[in-house]
């Protein structure tokens, strides 16, 4: 139910559902599960710009993660922290985080956000050279990972003064941003309600015409007969 909300983007109710399944998860004694809903409760405060709770939502996770020496989740954790970090300017300890999260990675489709981050990271303290290094090692296979690519060398471009790259690199941008809109309006929820409504009123308009046209040959059969 929680992950239906958050289709919707009804993040207040999203925090409600997970925090129901984390009590749940507790008193039944299943730790995994437990700590997986820390770890959605604590996005879904990044999403609501509660970047405190988030933390500490993260931190419970984390605590876990080296308890259980889960390497997976100390990468995932430190990963997700690097990212409210950056979020709050606070670079250092946005890259520190990053770092870690390298060091324990597994590389995933989910890797990505720790180079993005250092990229984020050295490009306000002018080290454009490094930045670039960690913007040639994001995938550019995901439509997002494109605009986060593109995005980067637009800023690392208009850093160098090169304002002809940068402006391509920024129109890259805006057409996949403009393509990802589309795609999510076209499968968003309301879309499809719109859709299903417009087929309904269509079917019934059809219905009413056929009864209409029905009628009327009758009324003529009768007339001739």
């Amino acid at each position: 139910i929680g992950m239906v909300y958050q289709t919707n983007q009804n993040y207040k109710k999203v925090l409600e559902i997970f925090k129901i399944a984390k009590d749940y998860f507790f008193r039944n004694g299943n730790e995994i599960n437990e700590i997986l809903m820390f770890d959605y409760i604590g996005t879904m405060f990044v999403e609501e710009c509660e970047r405190d709770s988030a933390l500490y939502y993260y931190q419970q996770v984390l605590d876990y993660a080296y308890k259980t020496s889960n390497n997976k989740y100390i990468a995932r954790m430190n990963r997700k922290r690097s990212c409210v970090y950056l979020d709050l300017k606070q670079y250092d300890k946005a890259r520190h985080y990053a770092e870690v999260s390298i060091n324990k990675e597994d590389q995933n489709n989910e890797s990505f956000w720790n180079y993005w981050v250092m990229a984020n990271c050295l490009l306000p303290k002018g080290k454009h050279d490094e930045a670039f290094g960690y913007v040639e090692l994001l995938s550019a296979e995901h439509p997002e990972t494109k605009l986060y690519y593109h995005n980067l060398m637009s800023l690392i471009h208009e850093k160098n003064e090169d304002y002809h790259s940068a402006l391509q690199e920024a129109r890259q941008t805006n057409q996949l941003q403009e393509k990802i809109y589309k795609e999510a309006i076209n499968n968003s929820i309301p879309y499809l309600q719109e859709l299903h409504e417009k087929d309904k009123i269509e079917n019934s308009y059809n219905k009413v015409l056929i009864q209409r046209l029905r009628l009327i040959l009758t009324v003529i059969i009768v007339v001739f007969l």
